[in-house]
């Protein structure tokens, strides 16, 4: 977490304020899940006195559908696309072993054949 901030999140907020006009004094809101490591005293108080322009904003657990932008409006409309593309290939390969006489078709649920399909 911490090569995140000082490499990737730290950076950006200072961009985005040098491209806005705004003090590098301006503080910056960063919205993040109650996973335990962003929860730590360690983090948190790595926080305080690394980046003290950089507020914490936890999002309530189970929340996250509803609060983060990125997950409404990207993250689940791409699982909803993998979950539906799972279930056809799913159905698609219990109708060719139906198709094929066996009447008890087994569900291939190996890591390889599960994985395979994810890449389509």
């Amino acid at each position: 977490m911490k090569n995140f901030v000082n490499k990737i999140l730290a950076p950006y907020f200072d961009k985005k304020k040098e491209e806005l006009g705004l003090p590098q004094s301006q503080k910056s809101l960063w919205q993040i899940d109650v996973w335990l490591v962003h929860r730590s005293d360690e983090f948190r108080s790595w926080m305080r006195k690394t980046h003290l322009n950089i507020i914490i904003d936890f999002v309530p657990g189970g929340c996250t559908g509803v609060h983060q932008p990125c997950d409404v409006g990207i993250q689940r409309p791409l699982k909803l696309s993998m979950r539906k593309s799972y279930h056809e290939d799913i159905v698609r390969d219990l109708l060719s072993e139906l198709d094929n006489g066996n009447t008890i078709p087994a569900m291939k649920d190996a890591l390889g054949i599960v994985r395979n399909w994810s890449v389509q």
